[in-house]
């Protein structure tokens, strides 16, 4: 990414991008590239911190600039966003799940869809098939107030009631 010759003429198509190519995220370090005079308030090979990505522009210092301007001098470990259940375990789209209420009564179950990574709270649809029919939306689903299928039957097992009882 240093390697780039600065003193070339901008060539980026999209205004989106930095001039190699990345796209912007938060955090980046991103260097002035020289440009006749489009830039009275930034010294060309300065670098500066990426604060905010907005419209298509990236913001530092309370200035805002297409992300074309610059070239990318280095970036941090990006963070994976997850969510989790209510006992800390991962959740993902597809998971099969209980949800409780405040009291532990189960409230709904079946399959989770639609949750988006980052939010542990109110977050995606719980969705049931009756029969192997078409899965219908029965709930909302909160993810500190479900658990997953298999940690539920792993507590089930732990009590002892995993096994159907003899008969008499």
């Amino acid at each position: 990414m240093a390697g780039i010759d600065r003193v070339q003429t901008l060539k980026s198509i999209d205004e989106g991008t930095y001039y190699d190519g990345e796209q912007p995220e938060v955090g980046d370090v991103i260097e002035c590239l020289p440009e006749e005079g489009s830039f009275p308030s930034l010294k060309e090979f300065e670098q500066y911190t990426v604060e905010e990505i907005d419209g298509g522009y990236v913001f530092f210092e309370g200035n805002g600039w297409w992300p074309a301007r610059f070239c990318l001098i280095s970036r941090g470990p990006s963070e994976e966003k997850t969510m989790h259940y209510r006992n800390g375990r991962e959740a993902n789209n597809g998971d099969k799940i209980v949800q409780l209420d405040g009291e532990g009564h189960v409230t709904a179950f079946g399959e989770l869809r639609d949750a988006v990574p980052g939010n542990d709270y109110c977050n995606g649809d719980i969705y049931t098939s009756i029969n192997g029919g078409t899965p219908v939306k029965t709930s909302y689903a909160c993810m500190c107030d479900c658990l997953h299928i298999d940690d539920v039957a792993g507590i089930l097992k732990e009590k002892g009631l995993d096994k159907r009882p003899a008969g008499k």
